[in-house]
């Protein structure tokens, strides 16, 4: 009964923005007719809420726009026919959906909110692109595809320092699960291809010096990641498109810290009383690790618009 109550809350999710906005448009019975666009049972779908999807879907371009708007606007009739289902229903009465609507509600005007409280007024000057360039060749002019083979091992205190031990004196990845087997340590295989800025920022220094099977440590308590170098490809990124990246990354990595910094002092500002003992035993959240700049091409139209639909 639990999965199909999640399963239902998946599916209420993913038509809620058009129940929203189906909401505010029953309101409105001034509308023109050069603002309708399609009518669905009677039901007007507008100018309007299609130029909300176009601008909500990325990888529109000038040479797809039009094919773009008529693919959004079948996901918008498809849409509004669910939707009207769901009304007839009464499901909007539901204790579940009426949960998930106030939800969804919540967290357009927190977003909203936070996008105008962290606007960025100026993009980052050239100087500190090319400090940002310099400073992290391994993602542009040194920039290569790894080919890994990763092992996470899982250790208890007992065999810690024979792990350790292990490690130490081994020099290629592939003289590990032999050892490890013999000792009773379990562990578990990936073989992977991976560019450099899809992996932890602080290891790729290492990483770039590593070859032929070397391997790197990283501990990621309880468990211990070992990766291993099988080979790499040469793939730097040109310098202009180098810039425009590192340009949204910075942007981006201000933003975000000014999200936080306008969180934390909210939060000094506020009383916030935690009652009841539902998060008593919850660990602690982290911040997440930072994220390099990513310069692979962004993912192709077609992709992004299906993206944009299934947002639908």
């Amino acid at each position: 009964m639990h999965n199909k109550n999640l399963k239902s809350n998946c599916f209420i999710i993913a038509i809620l923005s058009l129940l929203v906005l189906t909401a505010c448009d029953h309101k409105d019975k001034t509308k023109s007719a050069s603002q309708v666009i399609v009518k669905v049972n009677s039901e007007e779908v507008s100018v309007h809420q299609l130029n909300f999807a176009l601008t909500h879907t990325p990888g529109i371009t000038q040479e797809n726009a039009e094919s773009a708007k008529k693919q959004l606007l079948d996901a918008l009739i498809d849409q509004t026919l669910l939707v009207q289902q769901a009304m007839n229903d009464k499901m909007d009465r539901d204790p579940q959906v009426m949960l998930a609507i106030e939800q969804a509600k919540r967290q357009v005007l927190a977003q909203a909110w936070l996008e105008k409280s962290t606007r960025i007024t100026s993009k980052p000057t050239q100087e500190q692109i090319e400090q940002y360039y310099q400073a992290h060749p391994e993602l542009f002019s040194n920039r290569k595809i790894y080919k890994l083979k990763e092992l996470l091992v899982t250790v208890t205190p007992d065999k810690q320092a024979l792990l350790d031990h292990i490690l130490a004196d081994s020099k290629l990845i592939d003289e590990l699960p032999p050892k490890l087997d013999a000792n009773k340590i379990s562990y578990q295989v990936n073989l992977t291809t991976q560019a450099a800025e899809n992996l932890p920022l602080e290891n790729l220094p290492a990483l770039q010096k590593l070859q032929g099977g070397q391997f790197l440590r990283i501990d990621k308590t309880p468990q211990i990641l070992v990766m291993g170098v099988l080979g790499s490809i040469d793939e730097p990124v040109e310098r202009q498109k180098a810039g425009m990246i590192i340009e949204t990354f910075l942007v981006n990595s201000q933003v975000k810290t000014n999200a936080q910094n306008v969180l934390k002092q909210l939060k000094e500002k506020a009383v916030i009383e935690k009652v009841g003992e539902v998060l008593s035993n919850a660990p602690e959240s982290n911040d997440p690790a930072v994220t390099a700049p990513n310069p692979v091409a962004p993912q192709t139209t077609e992709t992004a618009i299906e993206k944009g639909l299934k947002g639908l």
